[in-house]
């Protein structure tokens, strides 16, 4: 594990070595594609935040805000890593 866990969490290995598995209440809440129901919440949010992270690993999250509908979820897999 390395000596500084805020720079050298680099995979789900290291995360879990961290703050250990994941509970089960949190796995069953996992989803492979957003459901009407999210799809509605976004759809009627006023504000969101925009996440990005460069080459170099560093993040950066961007507030965003207008009326409701500003913003959609188009329907894909999501991404979903063990």
């Amino acid at each position: 594990m390395p000596d500084d866990p805020a720079t050298g969490v680099t995979d789900a290995t290291i995360l879990r070595e961290l703050i250990g598995p994941r509970k089960p209440v949190a796995v069953k809440k996992q989803m492979a594609r957003l459901d009407g129901h999210c799809r509605r919440f976004i759809g009627l949010s006023p504000f969101l935040c925009i996440g990005t992270m460069g080459p170099d690993g560093r993040a950066d999250v961007s507030p965003r805000g207008d009326p409701p509908g500003f913003v959609a979820a188009k329907q894909r897999a999501m991404r979903n890593e063990q």
